[in-house]
């Protein structure tokens, strides 16, 4: 039996790595621009190996370059991205976009499996500590917006800012790692899925039939929402995220294709109205990933081992991500500008690496983009 075990570790390894991987971390506070990666493999949607730094944050798979303006992605699994390659990620196109403008930029991606608008509000002063970034994007999707449909005009205070204690980023998960190495007859199971790919895979598993799953990858269902809720949500938490970002906030939605849907993107346009309102820079993917699906039936989630247009973003999700993203952030990357200032500036950007060979199409035309009027 234990030879069995054996033989099943050392053959899952290529493939998985244990819990260790994943949540020993460092708070972002103290997060280095180099050094150290961790690496984690998986096989659940995709096969693919992925590096992320002492702090999790999604590593882009370039060389840091000393001195250059940092750009920082925030958001849930669709940023963790371990489906996918580092050079595949929405970060690291719009790094290669960038770089290839003649604009040097770093960009630092943390992505946390459940996160929502709570953690980005708890976490934005570690962020802007530590990396003192040029402009801050944060990803909604949605999910994030069908958690708000209960949301009414009466309400003021429509979610709550965890301790520091509790959010992501903070000594939580350094702490706890620490408890769990330094005692690990108390928390045995912890340890053992710490170490064991075969135990990490037998718990992610035992999660998926009990149904309580280990992320957000679907998005939440496809019911109708009621208007109205989404519109005062979306509006609370455009006001926060600017209240906590200040002017180097911007917003991606990244929207949900269904096959055989066409209905209109009513979520988006909820939240790119939110962000005209508050006057902050907004875009959504959903043209973009319309028209990857329409002109070459791609689709921008899931993969070849799961079912089609399910699951988290796959490489053509986030390169369309990644464009889009740069066509709002690309004039504050270039020219040093507030990112609300980029509707003034030309924000056209080429597709780098896109297999299609399609003409050359301004970014702005390629996503609705919401910006601020000076």
């Amino acid at each position: 039996m234990l030879l069995a075990v054996a033989v099943l570790e050392v053959a899952l390894h290529p493939f998985a790595t244990g819990l260790r991987n994943d949540w020993q971390r460092v708070p972002v506070a103290v997060d280095p621009d180099t050094g150290q990666a961790t690496e984690v493999r998986q096989y659940h949607e995709g096969i693919s190996v992925s590096h992320f730094s002492p702090a999790h944050a999604r590593l882009t798979g370039a060389t840091w370059v000393p001195g250059a303006p940092v750009g920082v992605v925030l958001g849930d699994s669709y940023i963790e991205a371990k489906q996918i390659g580092d050079s595949e990620t929405i970060g690291a196109v719009v790094e290669r976009a960038a770089r290839q403008s003649g604009a040097p930029l770093n960009v630092r991606q943390y992505g946390w499996s459940g996160a929502s608008v709570p953690q980005y509000l708890a976490v934005a002063p570690y962020i802007l500590k530590r990396w003192n970034p040029r402009w801050v994007a944060i990803t909604l999707n949605e999910g994030d917006l069908r958690s708000l449909a209960g949301v009414s005009p009466d309400t003021t205070a429509p979610f709550k800012v965890p301790a520091p204690t509790q959010t992501f980023g903070t000594d939580a998960f350094a702490s706890a790692a620490a408890r769990a190495q330094a005692s690990p007859l108390r928390s045995l199971p912890q340890a053992v899925t710490s170490r064991s790919a075969v135990a990490y895979e037998l718990l992610l598993r035992s999660l998926e039939i009990v149904g309580t799953g280990t992320g957000d990858a679907d998005g939440g269902g496809a019911a109708p929402l009621p208007v109205v809720g989404v519109q005062f949500g979306a509006r609370h938490v455009v006001r926060a995220l600017h209240r906590a970002y200040g002017s180097r906030v911007a917003v991606l939605y990244v929207a949900t294709l269904r096959p055989g849907e066409d209905a209109p993107d009513t979520l988006g346009a909820a939240l790119l109205s939110a962000c005209t309102a508050e006057g902050i820079a907004c875009a959504s993917t959903h043209d973009g990933m319309h028209r990857e699906l329409e002109r070459h039936s791609r689709f921008a989630r899931g993969f070849l081992n799961g079912p089609p247009a399910s699951g988290h973003p796959n490489a053509v999700g986030h390169r369309v991500m990644g464009e889009t993203l740069w066509s709002v952030v690309c004039a504050a990357t270039n020219n040093g500008g507030r990112i609300a200032d980029v509707s003034q500036t030309n924000a056209s950007t080429t597709q780098a690496g896109s297999p299609d060979g399609d003409e050359e199409t301004p970014a702005a035309q390629r996503a609705p983009v919401a910006r601020r009027t000076p």
